[in-house]
């Protein structure tokens, strides 16, 4: 499928973004502002939760040929 990167995308989009604003509206429910350290911990986060679903993504691929 050509145009399978699409829905990756998409759904990869969704997911971070539904993730920071729950943490997002979390933390202001907190009143814990965000300073750099916790910015480069979501961050961090962010990038672990990208890589997992790349991964998931190119097992299912491998499983489908």
């Amino acid at each position: 499928m050509k145009k399978d990167w699409i829905y990756k995308t998409a759904f990869m989009g969704t997911f971070l973004i539904g993730t920071g604003r729950y943490i997002y509206s979390d933390l202001q429910a907190k009143n814990m502002p965000l300073d750099l350290g916790m910015c480069i911990i979501l961050g961090v986060l962010a990038l672990f939760a990208i890589l997992a679903i790349l991964y998931y993504f190119q097992s299912e691929d491998k499983k489908s040929n």
